[in-house]
């Protein structure tokens, strides 16, 4: 069983679970477009990296459809400022979704991800971030349209709260089209490992599916 699984059927046994190089509590959040992504990766700045994906499915009790998470990794290229580190990168879509007898939406994705690296996405912030967000610039399927209001992180595992609900197509609760979060993500030392990311709903409860992390 994943640490991630652990967590949350483990009461009271998180600190055993939490390596000591991984940060705890609220993270630092970014709003980056492209460029500031690619300047950081490649050294010309105009290089879209050759990205390594899956997607895992997950489908909202209530709801017609299967919902989808992107998970892209790259790594930075020789030269560049981030030599010797990988980005990992996710999308929740709830587009392929329709609203059935309930309206069920997407609050919140949870991670095992680990120890993370701190980045100055924007030459000139005073601070670095933990956690980025593509909200312009040129990006494969669109931006999207769903942001982060917070991303917490427990142990290993980082909780990512979304701004506002990732409903379906028809639902009363977004009263627009299927929504579609932008891409976030987080920079690591370490490789990618196939592992599992858990959808937390907003009628409760959740469901496993299939991501990419950093070995940890």
């Amino acid at each position: 069983m994943s640490i991630l699984k652990n967590i949350l059927v483990c009461v009271g046994c998180g600190l055993l679970l939490m390596p000591l190089a991984a940060k705890a509590g609220p993270l630092m959040i970014a709003e980056v477009d492209t460029g500031n992504v690619d300047c950081l990766f490649f050294p010309a700045c105009n290089a879209g990296p050759a990205t390594t994906g899956s997607v895992g499915t997950f489908i909202p009790p209530g709801d017609v459809g299967t919902g989808l998470l992107t998970s892209r990794t790259f790594s930075a290229a020789s030269g560049a400022p981030e030599a010797g580190y990988t980005a990992y990168v996710y999308r929740v879509n709830m587009g392929p979704v329709a609203w059935g007898n309930l309206d069920n939406c997407v609050t919140k994705l949870m991670l095992d991800i680990g120890p993370i690296a701190e980045l100055r996405y924007h030459p000139v912030e005073l601070y670095p971030a933990d956690v980025f967000v593509v909200t312009s610039g040129a990006v494969p399927n669109g931006l999207g349209t769903v942001g982060l209001s917070s991303a917490v992180q427990t142990g290993s595992v980082i909780t990512f709260t979304f701004s506002h609900p990732i409903c379906p197509n028809g639902s009363v609760t977004a009263k627009i089209p299927g929504q579609i979060s932008f891409f976030f993500g987080v920079v690591s030392r370490t490789s990618p490992k196939p592992s599992t990311a858990r959808v937390v709903y907003t009628l409760g409860g959740g469901a496993f599916t299939a991501a990419r992390v950093p070995m940890h």
